[in-house]
C-alpha cells in the first residue's frame, strides 16, 4: 500500500515528517535537494502568509466561519472562492499529509478530489507557478489514500492573484508518467544524499 496517513506525524513549523522513529523525506526536500529547487523561492513571508491563506481557504471549504485577520489576504480568498464556484470542485482531502511509507516520502496536498469527474490534486499559490510544480504535484498525485495504482491524475496549479481573479495551470496528462520518472530519480537522489551526509 503506497500511502498511509495514519502512521506519520507531520510538524509544520520544521515542515518535517516522520514514522514511529524513521523520518520521512518531503516532497518539496526531494525536489530541494536534487538541485531543481532555489531555496531562496521561500521567505519567511511568503510563508506565513501561505499558512494564513491555506488556513482561511480550507475553512471556507469547509463551510466553517472566516476569520480573515490580514485585509491583505481578502483578494486571494475571493479568488478562491471564484474559483470554487466555477470548477465546482468535490474535495476528497484539504492540506491532508499522506506518505508513500515504503518509498519513504511524505507530503501535504493542498486538495485532492475531483474536478468533472476526473480525479486531480491541486496546488494553490499566490505567487508565480514555479517551473518544478508538475514533478511536486505527480509527487502528490502518487500520494493515492485510495491505492488506485496507475491512476493519473489531473495536476492543476491555481494562482490566486491580488486581482481577486485567478489563473490555472494544468499539466498534461500525457507527461505524467515522465513527471513521474524524474519525480523518482529526484527521490533516489535525495536519499542518496541523506545517507550520505548520515540523515537517513
Amino acid at each position: 500500500m503506497p500511502s498511509d496517513a495514519r502512521t506519520i506525524r507531520f510538524d509544520p513549523i520544521t515542515h518535517r515528517y516522520w514514522t514511529g522513529v524513521r523520518e520521512l523525506v518531503s516532497v518539496t526536500t526531494v525536489l530541494r535537494d536534487a538541485g531543481l529547487v532555489d531555496p531562496t523561492w521561500y521567505t519567511e513571508a511568503s510563508r506565513a502568509r501561505g499558512t494564513a491563506l491555506h488556513r482561511a481557504t480550507a475553512a471556507l471549504d469547509r463551510g466553517a466561519p472566516l476569520a480573515i485577520v490580514d485585509l491583505a489576504l481578502e483578494p486571494y480568498v475571493a479568488a478562491y472562492a471564484a474559483f470554487r464556484h466555477d470548477a465546482r470542485p468535490v474535495w476528497h482531502g484539504i492540506d491532508d499529509s499522506v506518505a508513500d511509507v515504503r518509498l519513504g516520502y511524505a507530503g501535504t496536498r493542498d486538495r485532492w478530489g475531483t474536478l468533472h469527474g476526473d480525479a486531480a490534486v491541486v496546488d494553490l499559490t499566490t505567487g508565480p507557478v514555479p517551473p518544478w510544480a508538475p514533478l511536486q504535484l505527480v509527487g502528490y498525485a502518487r500520494l493515492d489514500l485510495d491505492d488506485h495504482r496507475g491512476l493519473r491524475r489531473r495536476r492543476l496549479v491555481v494562482q490566486l492573484l491580488l486581482t481577486g481573479r485567478y489563473t490555472v495551470r494544468e499539466y498534461p496528462l500525457v507527461n505524467f508518467g515522465r513527471d513521474e520518472r524524474v519525480f523518482l530519480a529526484a527521490l533516489a537522489v535525495a536519499q542518496w544524499k541523506r545517507a550520505a551526509s548520515g540523515r537517513a
